[in-house]
């Protein structure tokens, strides 16, 4: 599988390309992701900050063709502080004592990754994202009764189309801290609480046995001694998030790239795949070995005359 910008897609599959594109500005019309608006209510500071919006195609191992909007967040570095967007994410000892627990103590574990997650959170701040050119008139398609008065001309006589973003979408810099929050306020509505040493863990007891959570952003892993109620979070995550969740059960899971195997009360921990996964898709050739990470210039220093004194003021 494949991922290649707007422009060079189009050449590449031609009218197949352009449908994906229309489909996934389709679905994204009919989940209220965005909203018009009217280029003339919105400042020149405005239209400044608006997000550019970057459309993806990807060339599925099927042969379809699968467009993907996303927003450059980037422009929301300038007015967003360093660490205000993060969101947090599972700690490896969590993911490690878990599989141990699983494994001593004979749970049943299901992993589900939640496709289009973030588009479950709502935005809670006023974002603009601007379509250009080939997606303005896409869009238009879609529902020419709603944006087509919409669509001004730019600087080089391009189509622009201005939105503004009501849920979370992918690329905006604190979609991930959005979808985090919105995912522990449903936990805890159920009755969750979060464990206070890993803020992406979180215990309940059902049918007076634990049920645990862990996640990382929309991959989740949930384990009970009673697959029964396992599945019954699995129907519970649906009704929330959709039916299209895909869905890990038995005794082998990969969990963020680590292969979890169960048997015999024990637990086999590996990467290897997910490693010769990122060997095999390195852009150059990798030969050789080494003995340490460190690069080959670690412990050289400057001469003299190469020194240059830092100013601290």
């Amino acid at each position: 599988e494949t991922h290649i910008f707007l422009k060079q897609g189009l050449k590449e599959f031609g009218v197949k390309g352009e449908q994906a594109v229309y489909k996934e500005l389709d679905v994204l019309h009919l989940q209220n992701v965005f909203t018009r608006q009217d280029p003339g209510c919105l400042t020149s500071n405005e239209k400044g900050k608006a997000l550019e919006s970057l459309m993806f195609l990807e060339n599925k191992q099927t042969g379809a063709v699968k467009g993907r909007l996303v927003a450059d967040g980037s422009k929301q570095r300038n007015y967003i502080e360093e660490g205000a967007a993060a969101s947090p994410t599972v700690m490896t000892e969590s993911v490690l004592i878990t599989a141990a627990i699983v494994a001593t103590e004979g749970r049943d574990v299901a992993v589900i990754d939640l496709p289009g997650a973030f588009l479950n959170a709502e935005m809670d701040e006023v974002v603009h994202m601007v379509l250009r050119g080939k997606l303005a008139e896409l869009m238009v398609k879609v529902a020419p009764q709603i944006y087509r008065k919409y669509v001004t001309l730019g600087n080089k006589r391009e189509l622009m189309l201005y939105m503004t973003l009501q849920k979370a979408l992918y690329g905006c810099l604190r979609s991930a801290l959005l979808f985090y929050l919105k995912l522990v306020a449903d936990l805890e509505g159920q009755g969750f609480r979060l464990n206070p040493y890993d803020p992406c863990v979180a215990n309940k007891l059902v049918t007076r046995a634990q049920m645990t959570l862990t996640f990382h952003l929309h991959d989740i892993k949930i384990l009970h001694v009673d697959p029964l109620e396992v599945t019954q979070c699995i129907e519970w995550f649906k009704s929330i998030y959709g039916t299209d969740v895909r869905i890990s059960r038995g005794t082998t899971h990969d969990y963020l790239g680590v292969m979890l195997s169960y048997s015999n009360k024990q637990v086999r921990i590996s990467m290897a795949d997910y490693v010769k996964k990122v060997i095999n898709g390195f852009i150059e050739d990798i030969h050789g070995s080494a003995s340490t990470p460190g690069a080959e210039n670690l412990f050289q220093i400057r001469n003299e005359e190469a020194r240059v004194k830092l100013n601290y003021e």
